[in-house]
């Protein structure tokens, strides 16, 4: 793995861990579950990174990782990362 893969794989895992901070730090539920998505997301971006030069579970396998309790949260939309609907 390169110099610069290695580094991309710092900056998620941080991210990771920054979104996880902030969900402790929610001040309400919706807050909460907004950084909790984000961390999923995160997370399925670096098993893709991860994952580079091998084969990976089909994209349907990296959707099922929403906690029920955020998979019922319906169509929200995440503006702060240029994310739509999940």
């Amino acid at each position: 793995m390169g110099e610069a893969m290695l580094e991309t794989i710092a900056f998620i895992q941080n991210e990771i861990e920054r979104c996880n901070l902030l969900a402790e730090q929610a001040s309400n539920q919706s807050e909460q579950d907004f950084w909790l998505r984000s961390v999923v997301r995160w997370q399925a971006i670096l098993r893709i990174k991860s994952a580079k030069g091998r084969p990976l579970a089909k994209p349907s396998d990296l959707s099922g990782e929403l906690p029920s309790t955020l998979a019922s949260g319906g169509d929200q939309e995440l503006p702060a990362l240029g994310i739509g609907a999940i």
